[in-house]
């Protein structure tokens, strides 16, 4: 997960906190197809509150009129105990990890992965929709030949 979303080595905890939690909900074979969270607790738990590790997020905060009213954070997983996500605040100087409610996710970026590879990413991305444009076109060029020939005998 750290390198997936080019997060610091020192978040590892926060790391292996969500991957126990996501662990907990998927179902196992030695349990009999059941989540651990159904057997613990008694239900499935909710999966509506989920979010991507590492990605970027606006924590909304009560201030003034004047100031901002969203700050962005990094996702870091939800509080145990509290109907909140941890976020940890990416502006220089107010580096600090809270707990809000008020949160919206971009969860296709990753604000700590390097820019390079999300050009190289964006890049294999057009490619391999190139690709299979091209292919597309081969298959239905081959589907058209084959029927005029099925036609001619």
């Amino acid at each position: 997960m750290l390198i997936a979303s080019g997060m610091e080595k020192r978040f590892w905890v926060e790391a292996v906190a969500t991957a126990v939690k996501l662990i907990n909900k998927c179902p196992s074979s030695s349990i009999g197809g059941d989540t651990p969270n159904l057997r613990w607790y008694g239900s499935y738990g909710d999966y509506t509150q989920l979010r991507a590790f590492g990605c970027k997020a606006f924590a909304y905060l009560k201030q003034t009129k004047l100031d901002a009213r969203a700050q962005k954070c990094v996702m870091l997983g939800d509080q145990q105990g509290v109907k909140g996500y941890r976020l940890w605040f990416i502006v220089p100087g107010n580096r600090k990890v809270i707990v809000s409610r008020d949160v919206t996710c971009v969860e296709e970026d990753m604000p700590f992965k390097n820019s390079e590879e999300k050009v190289q990413h964006s890049q294999k991305s057009i490619d391999v929709e190139l690709e299979s444009q091209s292919m597309k076109q081969v298959e239905s060029e081959d589907v058209v030949v084959m029927s005029s020939d099925d036609e001619e005998t």
